[in-house]
């Protein structure tokens, strides 16, 4: 089973924002995408999401669609993640799905 993490940068963004997110993540669960799902705070400045799959491709399009990432456009929430996933050998090649810098300010 693989583990994909959606990190929440809090200094980027609202607490408001950053506790919708989370509340946004964890009802996944009700979908059965995730077999498991955690919450850490790692720190002051971050919230760590992490769910545990087998079908990583469609967990990752199950939570894009639910943040929102539709039609090209980047929900306001996207300037605060991090997104990764463990590779075939697990966090040894880890693959970036989305980092809050990755793409260009309109």
């Amino acid at each position: 089973m693989k583990t994909l993490t959606v990190q929440i940068q809090k200094g980027l963004a609202s607490a408001l924002d950053a506790e919708n997110t989370v509340r946004q993540l964890l009802s996944l669960a009700g979908d059965k995408l995730p077999e498991g799902r955690a919450v850490a705070i790692p720190g002051e400045g971050c919230i760590n999401v992490n769910f545990r799959t087998l079908d990583l491709p469609r967990l990752w399009l199950a939570i894009q669609e639910r943040l929102g990432f539709a039609d090209n456009e980047m929900p306001p929430i996207s300037r605060a993640l991090i997104v990764i996933c463990e590779g075939e050998y697990g966090w040894d090649d880890y693959l970036l799905l989305h980092h809050f810098d990755n793409f260009e300010t309109p």
